[in-house]
């Protein structure tokens, strides 16, 4: 593997560049990271010598602290040269006040644009930024902040999220709630959505926007329209249509994990441990949950979707009578704009109780489940019709 002997990151005990400091941890974790994903890339390599030549797509996840300023300049550049395609920045905010009850003091607007600065050196192809819609202290007004001056940077990538809280998680242990009438929520989705789609920006996802040509996310894209995705590494999960399973890990991750992780494979006894397995009833509730921006129904007959619309079909009618949905006469399924900004109403619609159980208890404070699709169908019309009359007129 080549030499990453110029990484003078690692000399350094610390170094102060705009509000972000260097550490000798940060630094090391740095190298770290371009050993391995040079040693994962020479393996991929000696396996399948072709798959540079097939892949589109190879993507990383950044915060801004940790690739701003001259020393994030290099590290990209060494990522760069590895072959790394995108790069997914978490930005969340450009208000250092919603940040810091977030509990990301150190993140902001100086640190956002000089990590984007760093990847356009780089040259790195795709940069993709994460929005939240829904932090602590948030308004209409600091949310249009947000999004101009994001703008302005021009990533390729904008993706905005509602604000969701795992259990566990730290923003939990520091009791921050979510909103719990989230029609300010929706509004914001909507803005950005105006605001973006003026700005040149095309929409791939109900929360993903990208520059015609650049940006987007393949991964997503193709998870969705039911490609198996496989995952390598301590925690990462794998997608199939028979199983979606994590090695070396759980869906509350934790060091301990990776250590095991670690053993298990110098002992040769790595093993999924964390898994959920499919039938065709569940294999048509995750295409249906994921995949309604345009899927072919008639593609989900192979899993017996003809005996089971009786499941369905209220959910979809609902959905169609509110505007969220078209179907053709010949079968596809398309989400309106407003099934876009709904879509997340939409989608735990279809999910059986089995997946709400485990979905509940991996997020903080989740709507309850109703109990049958009747109920879903009834439900979905209260909500959707509460948050859609809410909205201001135009």
């Amino acid at each position: 593997m080549r030499s990453l002997s110029n990484c003078t990151s690692l000399r350094r005990l610390s170094r102060n560049e705009g509000s972000a400091q260097l550490t000798l941890v940060a630094a090391r974790r740095r190298f770290y990271a371009l050993f391995f994903l040079g040693a994962i890339f020479e393996a991929l390599t000696q396996i399948y010598p072709r798959w540079r030549t097939l892949v589109d797509e190879v993507s990383i996840e950044a915060s801004p602290d940790t690739i701003s300023g001259n020393d994030g300049k290099q590290y990209l550049a060494e990522l760069r040269q590895l072959g790394i395609t995108r790069i997914n920045i978490g930005v969340q905010s450009l208000i250092g006040s919603e940040l810091r009850k977030a509990g990301r003091a150190r993140a902001g607007a100086e640190l956002v644009t000089s990590a984007i600065h760093s990847a356009r050196a780089a040259e790195i192809p795709n940069v993709s930024t994460d929005l939240i819609i829904g932090l602590p202290g948030q308004t209409d007004e600091s949310w249009d902040s947000t999004v101009t001056e994001l703008l302005k940077l021009k990533p390729e990538t904008i993706s905005t999220y509602f604000l969701t809280i795992r259990s566990n998680s730290g923003m939990q242990r520091m009791g921050i709630p979510t909103e719990a009438n989230r029609v300010g929520w929706y509004r914001r989705y909507e803005r950005a959505r105006e605001m973006l789609l003026v700005a040149g920006y095309v929409q791939e996802s109900n929360v993903r926007y990208k520059l015609p040509g650049y940006g987007g996310l393949q991964q997503k894209v193709l998870q969705f329209r039911g490609v198996p995705v496989l995952g390598i590494g301590a925690g990462a999960r794998s997608y199939t249509n028979s199983v979606d399973y994590i090695v070396g890990g759980h869906f509350r991750p934790a060091m301990t994990q990776i250590r095991q992780y670690m053993t298990q494979v110098n002992d040769g006894r790595l093993v999924a441990e964390v898994g959920f397995r499919f039938d065709d009833e569940e294999r048509i509730r995750k295409r249906l949950s994921l995949d309604l921006f345009d899927l072919q129904l008639s593609d989900l007959d192979k899993f017996g979707f003809a005996a089971r619309r009786h499941l369905f079909d209220p959910i979809l009618e609902a959905a169609v009578e509110l505007g969220l949905l078209y179907i053709t006469a010949f079968g596809p399924s398309k989400l309106t704009p407003r099934g876009f900004q709904y879509r997340d109403v939409l989608a735990r619609a279809f999910f059986s109780k089995k997946v709400a159980t485990r979905d509940s208890s991996f997020y903080f404070n989740l709507p309850p489940v109703p109990p049958d699709s009747a109920a879903w169908r009834a439900s979905l019309i209260s909500v959707s019709r509460t948050r859609l009359t809410a909205q201001p007129a135009a």
